[in-house]
């Protein structure tokens, strides 16, 4: 730094220290307000369930697993669309508590989310019944989750 700036240096300093209060800054203070809302989803995913082969003489069953990922605490109920083959879905492997609104005697069942993927378990019953054609059948189950 060369002298003269040097020397303005220390006169303001000199100045601000003598005077110090007519530098002075004012202040005001107050409040800011911050809100977040965290949504409520819910997600519903599903790989597939097949009987494979099977004969209508026996009853026939199987499971598989649908994912439902619903937002942390969010209560939920899945319902299940109607299907079009002989065949029901039940809550649990006893094959007692049909799952769906929309199949007879069926009702929807609730849940409560944790904010990750759910595996939830679906049990599947062919019972005796008429032999239909020889043929594949592939049926869409519509899944609804209700929050």
């Amino acid at each position: 730094m060369n002298r003269h700036v040097k020397l303005a240096l220390a006169a303001a300093l000199a100045a601000f220290a003598i005077h110090g209060d007519a530098f002075a800054f004012s202040t005001a203070t107050g409040t800011l307000t911050v809100t977040a809302a965290i949504g409520t989803t819910c997600s519903v995913n599903n790989t597939g369930i097949n009987f494979g082969t099977v004969v209508t003489t026996a009853a026939t069953t199987t499971s598989g697993n649908v994912s439902v990922n619903c937002s942390n605490g969010l209560v939920f109920s899945l319902d299940l669309g109607a299907n079009r083959l002989g065949y029901n879905i039940y809550t649990s492997n006893t094959f007692t508590t049909v799952w769906g609104s929309s199949m007879a005697g069926g009702t929807s069942q609730s849940f409560t989310g944790n904010g990750a993927n759910q595996s939830i378990t679906a049990y599947l019953k062919i019972p005796i019944q008429a032999a239909p054609p020889t043929g594949v059948y592939t049926d869409t189950v519509t899944v609804t989750a209700v929050f």
